[in-house]
């Protein structure tokens, strides 16, 4: 098979600004109202085919107003509510509201119940990304989700804190990459996804300073009422790390992931990494570190895409990361 050089290149530059106004309007009451404007001045894609450049993209502005008021009604009961209007010059205008009511069940435990609304607009490279193989999406719209968690947490010791959640969501319009034809993908609006599932996590900081944690999280995602392609039912993760503030510090963390379906319908293999940080002060205000990801170079993959030809992408090995820091005065 002979061989394309491409290259693919993004350029973006954006100025903003905002205007915040908080206004108690009761011991009890807090207001907070705003607006924030950002002109992208640059938003480019550029790439090349193996013969010939393409470039797109347009400078865009967009504007958001928001307000949301804060109320506490007794000494165990908040209720925060607000809502973000967000208009760009290129897409249509969303309006996202959000909830949060907080019970304050005793001196060591909380319960929490989260509602919110949000939207990602399709980026440039979705919009108008073209080539032989790849026709330009049409009418694509935005991805809209909407979230509801119920969060409980409880400390269990002055330096232990449990923190369990569920949590329902759901995404519509889902940006996807579609096999239109053979040897052709297009962006759609194709999906509507559905995740539900629990989450565990437990904190310890203990007085020297030294923070340890664990944490299990289950989901089940499905798209189309079927099992969702790259995403794992299981992820586990515990770590622990010694204070920055030292002249020798470090950390040792373990990432354990459940098996992802492929376009093709395979299981990846479960992966349990571990990854290592270590730093300190060299000499004076000189300092230096090395963080070590997947240490012991477990062979794994993630998904390919629609476009890819490998149904797995064999990931990295072991890496090294060596920074160096000076701290001046």
């Amino acid at each position: 098979l002979g061989l394309i050089d491409t290259t693919d290149r993004s350029s973006a530059s954006r100025t903003g600004a905002e205007l915040r106004y908080v206004w108690d309007i009761a011991p009890t009451q807090r207001l907070t109202a705003g607006a924030e404007y950002v002109t992208n001045r640059v938003s480019h894609y550029d790439w090349n085919d193996g013969t010939e450049d393409f470039s797109v993209g347009s400078p865009f502005h967009s504007l958001s107003a928001y307000a949301q008021i804060e109320s506490r009604f007794s000494r165990r009961v908040a209720v925060t509510a607000g809502a973000s209007y967000d208009r760009a010059s290129n897409s249509t205008g969303r309006l996202t509201p959000r909830a949060a009511v907080i019970v304050k069940a005793s001196g060591s435990s909380t319960l929490k119940l989260l509602y919110g609304q949000g939207f990602r607009s399709p980026s440039v490279y979705e919009l108008d990304y073209e080539t032989a193989g790849f026709p330009r999406a049409e009418g694509l719209e935005a991805e809209t989700i909407r979230t509801l968690e119920l969060v409980w947490e409880q400390k269990v010791t002055p330096s232990m804190l449990v923190t369990a959640s569920v949590f329902d969501e759901s995404v519509s319009d889902l940006v996807r990459l579609v096999i239109i034809a053979p040897d052709q993908v297009q962006f759609q609006n194709r999906s509507e996804v559905r995740s539900r599932g629990f989450a565990l996590q437990v904190d310890g900081r203990r007085n020297s300073g030294i923070w340890s944690y664990a944490s299990y999280s289950w989901q089940r995602a499905t798209e189309l009422d079927e099992r969702m392609v790259n995403s794992p039912l299981s992820l586990a993760k515990a770590g622990l790390s010694t204070p920055t503030s030292r002249r020798v510090y470090g950390g040792l963390e373990l990432e354990y992931e459940g098996s992802r379906l492929t376009y093709a319908g395979n299981d990846t293999n479960d992966r349990l990494l571990t990854n290592l940080n270590l730093g300190g002060t060299l000499r004076g205000p000189f300092g230096a570190s090395i963080a070590v990801r997947n240490l012991f170079g477990v062979a794994y993959g993630t998904p390919g895409g629609a476009e890819h030809r490998q149904d797995i992408l064999e990931q990295d090995g072991r890496t090294f990361l060596l920074s160096l820091k000076w701290t001046g005065r």
